[in-house]
């Protein structure tokens, strides 16, 4: 039945309306985060006041930033975090800089820019060559028939039929054929080598871009957050603001338009890192900041407006100053270095720059009028996401300055809701198609290590104008339905861990944790892991494999990790926790994160208890925390054997970095000093004032509370798998092939639990001989004949040497001292 509300009174009903109506405009309006400029019209009325009323202005917008953090701080940081892909410890140190370095990181999240993290982001090298990975696959098809066909004894006919075509219909080859393809692959193999050796690749831990040029593009839509730079001296605000400031682009873009543009693309960002980050006024006197933030805004104003003729005076005048001055400290991989506070001028930083804009153009040209990338622009928004010339470009610019400086900005935290950002959104689609089109770039025009290159080359870009049609016409879904369809994996790897939900949208049986790999590359991570701490990934690939109720090797009661399966679901978990975003080494972020289940297993026992006792309100509100705080932890890791064989790790490597440096006398010692052996080349203790001893400098004495620690760090340094396939070559009986390989398994495991219990103090020389790694157990009475010998560094008599100790006979110290040095922990060297 239907029925019909009457309204006698109509000004109840509008007040009624007003009442709700404004009530939600109120709402609205804090959750909105408002934050004013200078309380000043404009740079000309900014050029017209002293430095007092400067300097009133700027303690005026300090003190309402300030309020601004005093009373929404908490939930502004939680609201940025989420936008910005940033931690709250991060955002923190680097907005309470200066007011105006909150006003640049809230007007990037206005605007849909998000930092994506740069070891979780799948860096494009040769590998991403999908054509020669097939090829490469077909070769290795070929040498397995091959192999197949000598050991069965069977002969090999003229042509091979395991070829099939897209229907399933076999196709034959010859044997001329095959041979060819395979001498191809071999050539092809030679000159991939190669450019994986240039490449981004893996280095002692950190992932280093190659070539350097490639670290930084303007043209990129999101911000690198790079854990390598320290928390005081970081680029964060440059790329931030380099983002802000767009770039210039058109089909017909010459040298000179690339280089005057990156020219001005530069300005705006180092004035935000040198002088305005720093802007931060205390009671003390204040003028030299004052000037310096005046004349350097004067300064940045008039070099936007700057004539050709004036940078053809500066390109002169820095050709003239350098002849003589092969210097390049001023090049955009030293910003930080060359920073005002490090006694740098700021007029001087931004002429210098200019190298940086030159190099920038000849780097850089020939990608942005390559092919994808002319594909690629052709997408972008005119005079939103880039400017077609120099002058309107210039005006862009004057806006942003004003922008930076005057005008209220807002950001909306309702609007960083993935599904509702629309600015974020259309900047994440075009990031994948520039991704796309950056991968294509590099394998045909950099790498070319494609066979036949330009009929795969046709068929990439056909696939990446087909998305380009589908970003134009297309919903977002569609559109991350056809990326999925027709790029890799590897290009939906971007880093930004906030953009799961978006890239998973469409799949639901994808539950959350699954979600969370799907922006990761979780296979670099891991390449990354191994390139610093090999063997604890190997032991805990091996623990997660082997553990189980009746052969536990994790302390929980089944043997198991909860929710890990393999050494991927833990990786995983490391990338989504709080500690990849850490400013440390890759090793001690992971360390952190084990040790974090160390830390908190018992917390989280008694904070269960104390959940039963709360009533269902408080549980809820218990429950929330906990679980932002368990997603870090994971039960059963719980056990100090993990540092501890990370630390040791930590110290080969850090042997290894000095090790590798390109200096001819660094290891002199190991070089020119004599070896014992045999028993014939042994010294005797008579004989000990004819030879001079001295301590390697690559090699130090390490404690550790684990007497197994050495034998567990080689165990796992091996390669286990090799191992499994050398007893899969020497048994061929499948029953004693599973004897064996289990007994190999269980005496690993034992090794792994009595390490595990181990807690007896123990030394070890940990260094590394002829390109090995050594980790040599010493009983504790080496220490301080360790530093004794460490306290001559010039060497001294051997025989001195020996006379000092007193804790074994002189022959058994003699025979102590002949495997040291065969394994280069001390050099031995005969009196002239």
């Amino acid at each position: 039945m239907n029925k019909t509300l009457t309204i006698n009174n109509v000004s109840k009903y509008i007040n009624f309306k007003n009442y709700y109506s404004s009530s939600t405009i109120l709402k609205k309006t804090n959750e909105i985060y408002k934050i004013k400029g200078l309380d000043i019209k404009d740079r000309n009325e900014l050029y017209s006041l002293d430095n007092d009323s400067i300097k009133k202005k700027l303690n005026q917008l300090k003190d309402e930033t300030n309020q601004l953090l005093k009373e929404r701080g908490e939930e502004l940081m939680k609201d940025l975090s989420k936008a910005l892909n940033l931690t709250s410890d991060n955002l923190k140190f680097n907005i309470t800089k200066s007011p105006f370095t909150l006003r640049a990181y809230l007007l990037a999240a206005s605007q849909g820019i998000s930092f994506y993290h740069h070891e979780l982001r799948k860096q494009i090298n040769p590998t991403d060559d999908y054509e020669r990975q097939k090829r490469k696959d077909l070769v290795y098809k070929l040498q397995s028939q091959e192999i197949d066909s000598l050991t069965s004894g069977k002969k090999k006919s003229s042509s091979s039929s395991f070829l099939e075509d897209n229907n399933n219909n076999k196709k034959s080859m010859s044997i001329e054929r095959e041979m060819e393809i395979i001498r191809e692959q071999q050539q092809e193999q030679q000159h991939f080598d190669q450019q994986i050796s240039n490449s981004t690749k893996w280095e002692m831990g950190q992932l280093e871009i190659q070539p350097r040029i490639d670290t930084f593009r303007q043209d990129e839509l999101f911000v690198s957050f790079n854990p390598y730079e320290s928390m005081s001296n970081n680029s964060q605000s440059y790329q931030l603001v380099s983002r802000l400031s767009k770039f210039v682009w058109n089909k017909d873009l010459t040298n000179w338009e690339m280089f005057s543009s990156s020219k001005l693309n530069q300005l705006i960002p180092q004035l935000q890192l040198h002088i305005l980050d720093k802007i931060n006024l205390n009671d003390n006197d204040n003028s030299i900041i004052i000037n310096q933030f005046l004349e350097s805004i004067k300064f940045i104003s008039n070099e936007i407006n700057s004539t050709d003729l004036n940078i053809f005076k500066t390109l002169n005048n820095y050709n003239n100053n350098n002849n003589n001055n092969n210097n390049n400290n001023n090049s955009s991989e030293n910003i930080v270095e060359n920073s005002v506070e490090n006694g740098g001028d700021f007029k001087k930083i931004i002429n210098n720059s200019i190298v940086d804009s030159l190099i920038y153009m000849r780097a850089h040209h020939f990608r942005i009028t390559s092919d994808p990338f002319m594909l690629f622009f052709q997408q972008l928004k005119e005079n939103q996401d880039y400017f077609s010339s120099n002058e309107d470009y210039k005006q862009f610019l004057e806006r942003l300055l004003d922008t930076l400086l005057f005008e209220t900005i807002e950001f909306d935290p309702t609007s960083t809701k993935i599904n509702s950002n629309r600015q974020f959104e259309y900047k994440l689609k075009l990031d994948l198609l520039q991704r796309e089109a950056f991968r294509q770039f590099k394998v045909y025009q950099v790498f070319n290590t494609s066979p036949d290159a330009k009929r795969h080359e046709e068929s990439d870009l056909r696939k990446l104008s087909h998305l380009c049609k589908t970003l134009q016409k297309r919903s977002t879904i569609d559109f991350i339905q056809e990326s999925k369809k027709y790029l890799s994996s590897q290009i939906l790897s971007n880093g930004l861990i906030n953009s799961n939900k978006l890239l998973s949208n469409n799949n639901n049986n994808s539950n959350e944790f699954n979600q969370s790999k799907t922006s990761i590359s979780i296979s670099q991570l891991t390449d990354g892991l191994h390139s610093c701490i090999p063997a604890t990934m190997s032991l805990l690939e091996f623990s997660i494999k082997n553990s189980s109720k009746d052969n536990i090797l994790f302390d929980t009661s089944d043997g198991k990790l909860k929710d890990i399966n393999n050494l991927d679901d833990l990786i995983t978990k490391f990338a989504n926790s709080k500690y990849i975003y850490l400013r440390e080494s890759l090793s001690q972020r992971f360390s952190m994160f084990i040790q974090s289940s160390n830390n908190n297993n018992n917390n989280n026992n008694n904070n269960n208890n104390n959940n039963n006792n709360n009533n269902n309100n408080n549980n809820n509100n218990n429950n929330s925390n906990s679980n932002n705080s368990n997603n870090d932890i994971i039960i059963g890791l719980n056990n100090p054997i993990y540092k501890l064989l990370i630390d040791l790790e930590d110290k080969v490597l850090e042997l290894s970095q000095n090790n590798f440096e390109e200096n001819p006398i660094e290891n002199w010692i190991g070089f020119l000093s004599i070896e014992l052996g045999d028993d014939d080349d042994n010294i005797e203790y008579k004989d000990t004032d004819q030879f001079n001893i001295i301590a390697s400098q690559n090699f130090n004495l390490v404690r550790f509370n684990n007497q197994m620690l050495a034998q567990l760090h080689k165990t796992f340094s091996e390669d286990l798998d090799f191992q499994i396939e050398e007893l899969e070559l020497m048994i061929k009986n499948k029953k004693v092939l599973e004897r064996e390989i289990k007994a190999h398994n269980e005496k690993i495991s034992k090794l792994i639990k009595d390490s595990r219990d181990s807690i007896t103090p123990t030394f070890y020389f940990c260094g590394i001989q002829d390109d090995q790694v050594y980790t040599l157990e010493i009983s504790k009475e080496w220490e301080p004949l360790w530093n004794l010998l460490k306290s001559y560094p010039n060497g001294l008599l051997l025989k001195d040497f020996i006379d000092k100790q007193t804790f074994v006979t002189k022959e058994t110290f003699l025979s102590t001292l002949t495997d040291l040095n065969k394994y280069g922990v001390v050099g031995l060297f005969p009196k002239n």
